[in-house]
Formats: C-alpha cells, structure tokens, sequence
C-alpha cells in the first residue's frame, strides 16, 4: 500500500510542478 501512494503522490505532483510554471510562462 505504501508503494502505491508513494507512487501516485509524485504522479500528481509531477503535472502539477510542470504545468503550473508552464501556465505562469
């Protein structure tokens, strides 16, 4: 279990870093 939310925890937060600097630029 403790794989699969570290997993989807850099998942969600991949998209997130990526597009919020691409919607600031």
């Amino acid at each position: 279990e403790a794989g699969l939310a570290g997993a989807d925890a850099p998942r969600a937060v991949f998209p997130s870093i990526v597009g919020r600097p691409r919607h600031h630029g």
